[in-house]
């Protein structure tokens, strides 16, 4: 029988992919016979091996069909719930937003050019004094 296509096309599960070495290794220092290393490797691939193929036929499934019910709704709720509201609010906000751009023009902007021109009456001048060899430039406001 030959292999079915990449099933994990998007990488999505490779987290997941976990084998004997990736879980149990011997130091140097310390080791098993070689016989019970070897069976015991090939206890742990088939078990799983078995028990993923169980499971799998078993609820795999039941568990795509409550896998895309759950996507149906999902898409559902954006589609015909979320979208809508979403652009009900943005109706309603169009109008705060006329608000509060009328009242900045109103109170805002008179108010920050007002500082403006009060700011713009401040000169700096500077000026050398003799008095202190270590201050060449002094600020005078």
């Amino acid at each position: 029988m030959q292999p079915l296509e990449n099933r994990d096309p998007n990488k999505i599960n490779e987290h997941v992919e976990i084998g004997w070495d990736d879980v149990f290794g011997e130091p140097y220092s310390v080791r098993s016979p070689e016989a019970s290393w070897s069976m015991s490797k090939a206890c742990f691939n088939y078990s799983r091996s078995c028990c993923y193929i169980c499971l799998s036929v078993l609820c795999s499934p039941i568990m795509s069909c409550c896998c895309g019910l759950s996507f149906a709704m999902a898409q559902f709720q954006q589609i015909w719930c979320i979208g809508p509201e979403l652009k009900l609010c943005s109706v309603g906000c169009s109008t705060v937003k006329k608000l509060v751009i009328m009242c900045c023009q109103t109170l805002v902007t008179p108010l920050a050019e007002a500082i403006g021109h009060v700011l713009s009456k401040i000169n700096i001048t500077s000026k050398t004094t003799k008095e202190d060899p270590r201050l060449k430039e002094p600020l005078i406001v």
